[in-house]
């Protein structure tokens, strides 16, 4: 498990005055999305591959994060250094490669440089959890030096589970532990995508012990653009919310 801060800690970037105050957040997205990421809950994010799950995950856990929420991402996909370096990029508005390698011009790097100090002051963990089932993710929850309140796990195809069953026991067995330890669970679910007007490619999927449900597709405009399709908490969205390339709401 490794924090943001020694994640970010290597990339070429200037110095800045530490003491500058925090961004203001914008928590449109959290809103649009039914109101943030309740702690016993379940949230199931669907979408094809390259929709862009991994980017809404990364936006919604760094606005917990950095409301003071303490997030741990489970990675069964990509390394926790490459997240943090997805993360800093999204948020800054610049290339991830020209941020690795210390590409960026002045004005991109400085901007960079004062979002890796915000983000080294969340409480953002990332966790490599490949071979790892649902058991062993909540060992690893009881074992840490302090109460995560936020767990992601991307994503829950990739969760280790009895030969032969199908995604709904891990579900399951995660709508257990958000209930047992009192944290919200935000899941990335690979689903492929159908044609317009057919039935929605959630439909038959074992999901019922999810409180929320939603769809994540490439957004027409650039970005990403995310609707809940089912809520048993709270509303649905009438229109889906637009992340733009940094990882911020467009539109209204």
């Amino acid at each position: 498990m490794r924090q943001l801060s020694d994640l970010l800690a290597s990339l070429p970037l200037p110095p800045v005055d530490r003491e500058a105050p925090p961004a203001r957040l914008d928590d449109r997205l959290l809103v649009g999305l039914g109101a943030g990421l309740p702690a016993g809950h379940v949230h199931v994010w669907g979408g094809a591959a390259g929709a862009g799950k991994t980017s809404l995950l990364l936006a919604m856990l760094h606005r917990a994060a950095a409301h003071g929420r303490r997030v741990l991402y489970a990675t069964y996909d990509l390394p926790p250094e490459t997240l943090a370096l997805r993360l800093l990029a999204m948020g800054a508005g610049v290339d991830a490669e020209a941020l690795a390698h210390g590409r960026l011009g002045a004005a991109d790097a400085e901007r960079a440089a004062h979002l890796r100090e915000a983000l080294a002051r969340t409480p953002f963990h990332v966790l490599p959890a490949r071979g790892l089932g649902v058991a062993s993710l909540e060992d690893r929850l009881v074992r840490m030096p302090f109460r995560a309140e936020v767990l992601a796990v991307d994503y829950l195809q990739a969760v280790v589970r009895e030969p032969g069953s199908d995604v709904g026991l891990a579900l399951r067995d995660l709508a257990t532990l958000a209930t047992r330890l009192h944290v919200a669970v935000v899941c990335a679910l690979r689903a492929d995508a159908v044609p317009a007007g057919e039935a929605s490619p959630l439909e038959g999927l074992p999901l019922e012990r999810a409180d929320r449900v939603g769809w994540v597709e490439p957004a027409s405009s650039g970005g990403v653009a995310a609707s809940v399709v089912r809520n048993r908490h709270g509303r649905r969205s009438d229109q889906p919310v637009t992340l733009d390339a940094s990882g911020e709401v467009s539109g209204d």
